[in-house]
C-alpha cells in the first residue's frame, strides 16, 4: 500500500510543482495545465491497476463451494469370481452384487438437471503386475452422460477423490455410459470383499478467488504475480481509469 501511496502523492504533485528558473537564466512561460492533465491522464491506468490489485491482495479470497448430487454406501463384492474384479454390477447373477439398495449399494440413482441417472456398475480392479500394471476403477450410467457432467463432477470413494474429467469413456453400445480410470499409481487402500466404502458425487463450484497477489513496477509496465487457484483454467484482470483529474 505504501508503493501505491507514494506514486499517488508523485502523481498529485507534478500538476502542484512550478519550475523555479535559475539566477541570470531568462524567464520561461509556464507550461500550460493541459500538458500535466496528459501526464497524469497516462498515469491513471497504472494508480487504477495498483489500487485495485492492492485491494485484491488485502482482501480474504471466496471459497468454492461444491454441490453435493448423490452419495451411497457399497459394500464390495467379488464380481467375476475370479479375485480380480470387486464392486457392484446390476448384471451379476447374485442379487446381492448389484448396484441397488436391496444389493450392494444404498442408493443407486439420482437427479441432475431434471435427468435421473441410475448408476448400473461401480467395480475396481487393483495392479496386478506385470500381467495388468494399471489400477481400473469404473462407474457405468444407465444413460448417456453430457459434457458439462463428466467436465463438472468429482467421484469420491472412501478417503480417494477422482474428477471425472480425468476418466475416459468405455466404447459400449451407448454411447458415454461408462467411465474408466486406469493408472499405475490408481489404488484405493481396504478395497476387498466385505469391506464397506462411503460413496458421493459432487459437482464442483468455481474456483476460489487467487491469492497472494502482488504488483512490481517496471519501466512503463506493472507485473502481476499471484497464487494460482485449483480448477482455474483462466484470469480475468480488469483496469479502469477515470478520464477526468481533479
Amino acid at each position: 500500500m505504501s508503493l501505491v501511496l507514494t506514486l499517488l502523492f508523485w502523481a498529485l504533485s507534478l500538476r502542484a510543482r512550478k519550475p523555479v528558473p535559475s539566477a541570470g537564466s531568462p524567464s520561461r512561460p509556464e507550461p500550460r495545465s493541459g500538458r500535466h492533465r496528459a501526464r497524469l491522464f497516462r498515469l491513471l491506468p497504472i494508480l487504477a491497476l495498483l489500487l485495485g490489485a492492492s485491494g485484491l491482495f488485502h482482501g480474504a479470497p471466496a471459497l468454492a463451494q461444491n454441490t453435493p448430487v448423490w452419495s451411497g454406501t457399497l459394500t464390495v463384492n467379488d464380481i467375476d469370481a475370479l479375485g480380480s474384479v470387486f464392486g457392484c454390477q446390476d448384471s451379476a447373477e447374485t442379487a446381492a452384487h448389484r448396484c441397488e439398495p436391496t444389493g450392494a449399494l444404498t442408493d443407486d440413482d439420482f437427479s441432475h438437471n431434471g435427468v435421473t441417472y441410475g448408476i448400473t456398475n461401480l467395480t475396481y480392479k487393483a495392479q496386478d503386475p506385470p500381467a495388468n500394471p494399471e489400477g481400473v476403477l469404473s462407474i457405468a450410467f444407465d444413460k448417456s452422460i453430457p459434457d458439462s457432467f463428466k467436465r463438472t463432477f468429482i467421484l469420491t470413494v472412501g478417503s480417494e477423490t477422482f474428477n471425472l474429467a480425468d476418466a475416459a469413456f468405455a466404447n459400449t453400445i451407448t454411447p458415454r455410459t461408462i467411465l474408466r480410470w486406469e493408472s499405475t499409481t490408481l489404488s484405493i487402500p481396504g478395497w476387498s470383499v466385505g469391506a464397506m466404502f462411503a460413496m458421493s458425487l459432487e459437482e464442483l463450484g468455481p474456483p476460489a478467488a487467487p491469492t497472494n497477489l502482488a504488483v512490481t513496477p517496471g519501466d512503463g509496465k506493472l507485473e502481476l504475480s499471484w497464487a494460482t487457484s485449483a480448477g482455474a483454467s483462466q484470469y480475468l484482470v480488469a483496469v479502469t481509469a477515470s478520464t477526468t483529474v481533479a
